[in-house]
C-alpha cells in the first residue's frame, strides 16, 4: 500500500522536482553567504541570485 521504491530514488525524485522548479536550489548556507559577502567579489550568477532573492521580500 505504500511505496516501494528504495529511498534513494525518492531523494532523487524529491531533488529533480526542487531543481527544475522556478526557483534556484539554494541552501540556508548559500543564501546566508550571498547576504554578508561584499557584492564586488561574486559571480555575476551569484548576483542575480541576490537580486532575485532580495525582490522576492
Amino acid at each position: 500500500m505504500g511505496y516501494s521504491g528504495s529511498a534513494n530514488l525518492l531523494v532523487r525524485y524529491l531533488n529533480q522536482g526542487r531543481a527544475e522548479g522556478d526557483r534556484p536550489v539554494t541552501t540556508s548556507r548559500q543564501a546566508g553567504r550571498l547576504l554578508v559577502t561584499n557584492t564586488d567579489g561574486l559571480r555575476p550568477k551569484e548576483t542575480a541570485l541576490l537580486e532575485k532573492r532580495r525582490n522576492m521580500s
